[in-house]
């Protein structure tokens, strides 16, 4: 757990240039991400994620908890709801504040933010492509989760 969370903070603490804002997204980022372990429905190798976070992609071979991980996150994120679905509500108004071009949030919302067949499904199309869209327009996979959280 220390190498996960000294992976996390690697990354995240120089692009949050410790304002007070993003070091509470931080923080809330950890506190999903304790709980979420605490289940093993829910929990994921943590070599895996330091490999994901670190390699910025996702290797072929996917740990099979890692769908649930990821919604269990969103829901505590209040991404998603218990029933799995989208809090697009919420999910706009974290990317209004991060993005100014009412465009670029039209477009993010209508590509990025759509329901899926599946809670887990929804959680993974979203932040992957989030994470796309983010590559787009010269930002990182953490930038675009940033708009998020």
């Amino acid at each position: 757990m220390q190498r996960v969370l000294l992976v996390l903070c690697s990354i995240f603490v120089p692009v949050l240039d410790y304002e007070a804002e993003n070091i509470e997204k931080f923080n809330r980022f950890h506190a999903a991400y304790l709980k979420c372990q605490e289940s093993p429905e829910t929990s994921i190798d943590e070599d895996f994620l330091c490999d994901v976070v670190i390699n910025q992609e996702v290797p072929a071979e996917v740990p099979e908890s890692a769908p649930n991980f990821l919604l269990c996150l969103a829901k505590l994120l209040q991404l998603q709801d218990e029933d799995g679905n989208l809090n697009s509500a919420l999910i706009r108004e974290r990317i209004e504040h991060h993005q100014k071009d009412p465009n670029r949030v039209a477009k993010l919302m209508d590509t990025c933010i759509v329901q899926k067949d599946t809670p887990q499904y929804t959680t993974i199309f979203m932040i992957d492509c989030l994470s796309r869209e983010a590559a787009k327009v010269g930002l990182t996979n953490v930038d675009a989760m940033l708009e998020v959280l």
